[in-house]
């Protein structure tokens, strides 16, 4: 489970407003370098969430995927989304477990996806820098042991500087300075692959939004809208007070339209970045 969102709540309105942005690389990705058709490999989507990432690589080709999730709510909504594929045994099991281990045996995968999930791993934000981030290196050394030999493995994970890209993360200061020590740099990710043994042979941001209803400027008056993003788990009851309050202050002047303008830069400087890591 997530350290600090309840996704077994959340998890009633997560689809409302989310999108499996950059699917389609990483299927173009998947393909080139594994070398052989997606219909032959045979994924690992950790942290899949509702599933919408395997859905939209399904529907690229990826033949065979096992979803792994700690969220038993999540779980069971995406198992209802991918009916079909259950039922043709494209996806081939489901499994109920928490990151960072991984109940597979050596070498059982052809690529792995970790999308947005490796942020909800470490507890203590506050220990000594050289510590931080101890569970994340688990799950891509976890990752590296459960690929096959060439196997790839991608990293879908915002940045701190990614996540001050999205114009709502502007609103209280708070929020943000306490949701961004969740986050490892790119830096910190590419310690992470050194001491693991796993290969970074590519990483590009991401633009664009998973919110689908990410220019809302209304969004995050609404708890329906905020379930669809773990930032507004950090936020208690006074700061979001404050939000709503400095929203409807700005609608009240005719500057909600600017404050969003000025401080949207995921369609510009993006909102996560890819890494593409093999096993060599």
């Amino acid at each position: 489970m997530s350290t600090f969102e309840d996704y077994n709540t959340t998890c009633n309105g997560y689809d409302d407003n989310r999108q499996p942005l950059g699917a389609d690389i990483v299927a173009g990705m998947m393909h080139v370098y594994n070398n052989k058709p997606l219909k032959e490999l045979h994924l690992l989507d950790a942290g899949c969430g509702t599933g919408n990432y395997t859905k939209s690589l399904i529907n690229y080709g990826v033949g065979k995927v096992t979803l792994m999730d700690a969220s038993t709510g999540m779980l069971e909504r995406a198992k209802v989304k991918l009916a079909d594929a259950l039922s043709r045994d494209v996806v081939v099991d489901t499994v109920e477990h928490r990151l960072p281990y991984m109940p597979f045996d050596d070498a059982t995968f052809d690529a792995i996806l970790f999308s947005q999930v490796l942020h909800h791993l470490d507890t203590n934000d506050d220990i000594n820098e050289s510590q931080r981030f101890e569970q994340l290196g688990h799950a891509i050394a976890e990752a590296g042991r459960v690929l096959c030999q060439n196997g790839t493995m991608f990293i879908m994970a915002s940045t701190p500087d990614d996540i001050m890209n999205s114009w709502y993360n502007h609103l209280n200061m708070e929020i943000s300075r306490k949701y961004v020590k969740k986050f490892a740099s790119i830096h910190q990710f590419l310690d992470i692959f050194k001491r693991t043994g796993v290969t970074c042979i590519q990483k590009m941001k991401l633009l664009g939004s998973v919110l689908v209803d990410y220019d809302n400027a209304e969004g995050p008056l609404n708890k329906t809208w905020r379930d669809s993003d773990s930032y507004w788990a950090m936020a208690n009851e006074k700061e979001i007070k404050d939000v709503e309050q400095k929203i409807n202050a700005l609608k009240k002047d005719g500057k909600l339209k600017d404050f969003v303008e000025k401080h949207d830069r995921v369609h510009t400087n993006g909102i996560a970045t890819l890494f593409v890591c093999k096993k060599i």
